[in-house]
């Protein structure tokens, strides 16, 4: 189709994009037009331009598909509700009981469990404001959180101030409307590029195990297996968050390409690299 050959592989795992002139030893059969358009003969602002463009896509895919799901659907976020109160905790000699519906922390809103979490996660041993509704009529208590240690995302001991209630574990859906839902993808957009970033950093540091990453095939299998157990809906936002976390590989021109060098086209902007360094660095990225 033009001057862009499409095929598809005998096993279509993944995609990639082979440029004109990206390989060394291809780019000395190239006509003198064809090599004036080539990869390796183009400034290494346009090269670094060009492999940038396919993590940049994938953030741009995940926005897009994260707007589609929230202005479609909405989201759900988990209600206010107690659905149990520990027994000798902060909250139980404060009188918060099964089935109040907490309505502030501190005189700020509450409208979802993870909005209250927040709120009294940095107080231990300072009281704190908690208005509940029950029976149908506003009461406010002063509960003193302590401090405690918990797990967080990767396992880790991380200490957080709790005042010993738990959720009932019922959802409410929230609509959006259009910009609405585009602030939404924006804030899960980064929440889960931070989180990818911040996952390689744990993976050195030796606190994710290597076992946890997958490539192409386990994207596909857990893709299968939400298409299997949600609705559609939850399946696109399953692949926007996959198309984010794909940051993690390094990428090429567009998404799919794998093992391109990234680096490599800042190293010397007089020149074109060397095949054997260039092998060297995509083998490398590939290992990566």
């Amino acid at each position: 189709m033009g001057e862009t050959e499409y095929l598809i592989s005998t096993v279509p795992l993944g995609g990639y994009v082979k440029l004109l002139g990206e390989n060394e030893e291809e780019s000395e059969d190239l006509s003198p037009e064809e090599a004036s358009r080539a990869f390796n003969h183009q400034h290494v602002l346009k090269r670094l331009a060009i492999v940038a463009a396919g993590p940049f896509f994938n953030l741009f895919l995940a926005l897009f598909l994260f707007w589609g799901v929230y202005a479609i659907s909405g989201n759900y976020v988990m209600t206010t509700e107690v659905g149990q109160v520990r027994e000798d905790s902060p909250a139980a000699r404060a009188g918060l009981l099964k089935g109040d519906v907490i309505v502030s922390v501190q005189g700020i809103q509450t409208g979802s469990w993870t909005e209250i979490k927040d709120l009294v996660k940095d107080s231990a041993g300072q009281g704190v404001t908690v208005t509940v509704q029950r029976e149908g009529r506003l009461l406010s208590v002063t509960v003193v959180p302590e401090e405690s240690v918990e797990k967080n995302l990767f396992g880790e001991d991380v200490k957080s101030a709790l005042i010993g209630i738990v959720s009932a574990g019922k959802y409410r859906k929230v609509e959006m409307g259009p910009l609405e839902a585009l602030k939404e993808g924006i804030r899960k957009t980064w929440e889960i590029t931070t989180l990818t970033f911040l996952t390689v950093v744990k993976l050195f540091q030796g606190v994710v195990s290597i076992k946890t990453l997958g490539g192409p095939i386990m994207i596909g299998q857990l893709t299968g297996q939400v298409a299997q157990e949600a609705s559609a809906i939850w399946s696109l936002s399953w692949r926007s968050s996959a198309s984010t976390s794909d940051l993690e590989s390094p990428a090429g021109p567009h998404p799919g390409r794998r093992g391109d060098p990234f680096p490599a086209h800042g190293v010397d902007h007089r020149q074109t690299h060397q095949p054997q360094k260039r092998d060297m660095a995509q083998k490398l990225g590939i290992s990566f």
